[in-house]
C-alpha cells in the first residue's frame, strides 16, 4: 500500500493552492477593471523601467549581513505614471527575469511565495493610494496635494511586505527585526528619489529618465563593488587573525574549539559540525551552534559514517566541497545521515585535506534555503585548509607525547604514566567522593624464564601478560607496567572487595593462559608456556592516605602477603 501524505500536510498544500489561486484571481480581475490602453510611444519607456527594475535587483546594497534593494522609487514612479496594473505585472515579470539572469536557484514555493507578496503590495498600496484621494498622472504643481497619499503608498507597501513575510516564519520572532527597520529606513530614504524620477519622467520623458538613471546605477555598481571589497577584506584580515589562533594549538580539543570559534566569525549558520577521519569512518567530534553552544547529545557524538554515505562522506571520498541548498536536495543526496543533518535545509561540507590525505570534514547546516554563497565556500575551504594542517600537527603532538607515556615493549602505559594517573585519578576520587583501588602484580619466577628460554621468550610473556591485563579490564582501568616483571592496574570508583574479584579473576586467568614462546637458548623452536602471579591489593582512602600510601601498601601486599606466603596468590593489605 502506498504511503500517505499525512493530512496535516495536504491541508497545507490546499491551503497554499487556494492562496495562490486568489492572488492571481484578485490580480487578473483588477487589472481588468482597471486597465487603461497605453499611447504606443509609452511602451519604450515600460522596457526602460523594466531594464532599470530588473539591473537595479541585480546588484542590491549590503549593510554587514543584510542585503537590500533599491527597486522601490522605480515601482513608486512606475506607478504613479501608469497606475496599479502595469506597475503590478511589471514588477512581478521584472523579478523572474532577474532571478533567471542571475541564474538564482531557490525554492519553487518560495519563488511562488514572493511573487504573491509582491502582487498583494501593488494592490494594497495602489488601492490605499487611491482611498486617500491620490491621483496619477500629477504634475509638480499638485504635489503637495498628493504627498499624502503617496506617503500612505509608502506605508501599506513596507506593512504588507513585513506582515506577510512574518507570518511566513516557521518562528515568530518579533515583528520589528533589524531587517524591518532597514526596509523601512529604504522606503522612506528613497521615496523623494521616486518622486523625482516621476517628475522627471513628466517633463523629460525617456532621455530625462535614461540621465537620472544612470547616475542610481553607476551608485548602485559602485556601492555593491566597494561594499564587497570591504567585506572581503575585513574577512581575509578575520580569516589572518583567526587561522593563527588555531594553527598554534598543540592540543586537539582546544584546536577543535578554536576552529568551531573561528567557523563562527567568518560564516552564518545555524549549526557547525567536524568530523575526523579514523580508518575509513568519519567520526563526529564537535558540534556547536552559531552562539558556542557545545552539543554533547550522546546519540550524536557517537555517529560515524563511511567515506561514501551521506553529502559529509561525498566530500572525503571526491576531496572537494559539497554544497546543497534545498530540502528536496538533502533528502535526495543526505539520507544516510543522522537526523540532526536532514533539519537542515542547506548544507555545506568541505573536506580538511593534509598532503593530499582527508583528515576530516567539516559540516554546515543552515534552516535557510540557499544560504551558503559562493564566497562562504571559498572562505570555508581556506579555514579547512588551516584546520587540517593544525589537526594534524595536534595529532603528531599527541602520538608524540603518548609515546612518551606508553611501554614501548607491551603498549600499556610506563612507569611515569602510571604515577601521573594515579595523581589525578585519585585528586578526581577525592573531589568525588569515590574509592580507588591499586593492583601490583609479578609475575613468578621470570627469571627462570629468561635463563632458560632466553629474553626474546620473556619479552614475548611480558607482551602477553599485558594484552590479557587490557583484556580483563575495563576501558576506564589503567595498566601500567611498574618495571621489570611487575605491573599495576589502577581501579577507579572500587572498593576493596571489588578490587579483590578482580585480582583473583586476573590471577586465576594468568594461571591458565598459555603462552607460545621460541626458544633461543637450547633451539627447540616453539614450546608453551604457563606462568603465574602475585598480586597485593589496597584502596583509597579506606587502606591508604596518598598516592604514595596506596603505592606502598600494594606493594607490600604483593611481597608479603602473597611471595612471602607462597606465591600465585591474591592478598589484602591489612593495617596493623
Amino acid at each position: 500500500m502506498m504511503n500517505q501524505l499525512p493530512f496535516s500536510r495536504l491541508m497545507k498544500k490546499a491551503a497554499l493552492f487556494a492562496y495562490v489561486l486568489i492572488s492571481i484571481s484578485t490580480l487578473i480581475i483588477v487589472s481588468i477593471k482597471m486597465w487603461r490602453p497605453l499611447p504606443s510611444d509609452e511602451y519604450a519607456m515600460i522596457l526602460i523601467y523594466l531594464f532599470l527594475f530588473v539591473f537595479v535587483n541585480s546588484f542590491p546594497l549590503k549593510f554587514g549581513d543584510i542585503y537590500i534593494s533599491t527597486i522601490f522609487p522605480i515601482s513608486l514612479a512606475v506607478f504613479l505614471q501608469y497606475g496599479i496594473v502595469v506597475e503590478a505585472w511589471l514588477t512581478q515579470f521584472a523579478v523572474l527575469v532577474s532571478m533567471l539572469v542571475l541564474d538564482v536557484r531557490r525554492n519553487f514555493t518560495k519563488i511562488v511565495l514572493n511573487q504573491i507578496m509582491l502582487i498583494w503590495m501593488s494592490l494594497l498600496a495602489g488601492l490605499s493610494f487611491f482611498l486617500v484621494g491620490g491621483s496619477i498622472d500629477f504634475t509638480l504643481l499638485d504635489l503637495d496635494v498628493q504627498l499624502l497619499p503617496i506617503i500612505v503608498y509608502t506605508l501599506v507597501s513596507f506593512l504588507v511586505n513585513n506582515i506577510i513575510i512574518y507570518l511566513m516564519r516557521s518562528e515568530k520572532k518579533n515583528f520589528i527585526s533589524k531587517d524591518a527597520l532597514w526596509d523601512a529606513s529604504t522606503l522612506f530614504f528613497t521615496l523623494p528619489f521616486g518622486i523625482v524620477l516621476y517628475l522627471v519622467d513628466v517633463f523629460y520623458g525617456i532621455l530625462g529618465v535614461i540621465i537620472i538613471m544612470i547616475q542610481h546605477l553607476i551608485f548602485n555598481f559602485l556601492f555593491k563593488l566597494y561594499s564587497e571589497l570591504h567585506h572581503s577584506h575585513q574577512q581575509l584580515k578575520s580569516l589572518n587573525k583567526i587561522s593563527a589562533s588555531f594553527t598554534s594549538e598543540l592540543d586537539l580539543e582546544k584546536t577543535l574549539s578554536a576552529l568551531q570559534q573561528a567557523i563562527r566569525e567568518l560564516l552564518t549558520f545555524d549549526y557547525s559540525y567536524i568530523y575526523l577521519l579514523k580508518g575509513d569512518r568519519l567520526h563526529l567530534v564537535s558540534i556547536e551552534n552559531n552562539q558556542g553552544k557545545v552539543i554533547n547529545d550522546e546519540s550524536t557524538l557517537n555517529f560515524s559514517l563511511s567515506i561514501n554515505e551521506g553529502l559529509t562522506g561525498k566530500s572525503a571520498l571526491y576531496k572537494k566541497a559539497q554544497l546543497i541548498q534545498s530540502d528536496a536536495d538533502i533528502y535526495r543526496i543526505s539520507y544516510n545521515e543522522p537526523y540532526f543533518i536532514k533539519n537542515n535545509k542547506s548544507l555545506l561540507a568541505v573536506p580538511m585535506i593534509w598532503h593530499n590525505q582527508v583528515v576530516g570534514v567539516i559540516t554546515l547546516g543552515s534552516s535557510v534555503e540557499y544560504n551558503f554563497s559562493k564566497k562562504d565556500v571559498t572562505i570555508a575551504k581556506i579555514l579547512a585548509s588551516q584546520a587540517a594542517i593544525a589537526i594534524q600537527n595536534a595529532n603528531t603532538y599527541q602520538i608524540s607525547q603518548e609515546k612518551n607515556l606508553i611501554d614501548e615493549l607491551t603498549g600499556v602505559y610506563n612507569y611515569r604514566a602510571f604515577n601521573n594517573l594515579l595523581d589525578e585519578i585519585i585528586l578526581d576520587a577525592e573531589m568525588k567522593g569515590e574509592k580507588v583501588s591499586l593492583i601490583m602484580l609479578d609475575l613468578d619466577h621470570f627469571k627462570q624464564v629468561n635463563d632458560s628460554y632466553g629474553h626474546a621468550a620473556g619479552n614475548e610473556v611480558l607482551k602477553e601478560i599485558a594484552k590479557l591485563l587490557k583484556k580483563l579490564t575495563r576501558k576506564k582501568d589503567v595498566v601500567a607496567r611498574y618495571g621489570g616483571e611487575e605491573f599495576t592496574i589502577i581501579i577507579p570508583n572500587t572498593d576493596i572487595k571489588g578490587a579483590e574479584i578482580i585480582a583473583e579473576r586476573i590471577r586465576s586467568s594468568i594461571e591458565e593462559h598459555q603462552i607460545v614462546v621460541i626458544d633461543s637458548i637450547e633451539g627447540k623452536g616453539e614450546i608453551v608456556l604457563k606462568v603465574t602471579s602475585s598480586i597485593g591489593v589496597a584502596t583509597y582512602p579506606d587502606l591508604a592516605s596518598s598516592a604514595k600510601d596506596l603505592i606502598r601498601n600494594a606493594d607490600r601486599a604483593m611481597y608479603v602477603g602473597s611471595k612471602q606466603a607462597g606465591r600465585n596468590k591474591v592478598a589484602i593489605y591489612e593495617k596493623n
